[in-house]
């Protein structure tokens, strides 16, 4: 998706596909605070990010067949 240009932070999702590997196995409370800190102040940012040049790449795709 980066190097077509849709996600523009790389580095973030490279993190939260690492975090969804570990998370499976984190059973210490501080580390599942330190997750859901992530999750709150960056996955659903790259996510709404995401979500967001998806629905302009599709309007521009619409506007280019009319």
């Amino acid at each position: 998706g980066y190097k077509i240009g849709f996600i523009n932070d790389a580095e973030i999702w490279l993190l939260m596909l690492k975090k969804r590997n570990t998370s499976v196995h984190i059973y210490n409370e501080d580390e599942i605070d330190e997750l859901i800190l992530l999750i709150c102040d960056s996955f659903i940012l790259a996510f709404t990010v995401l979500k967001d040049t998806l629905v302009k790449k599709l309007e521009e795709a619409e506007s280019d067949w009319m």
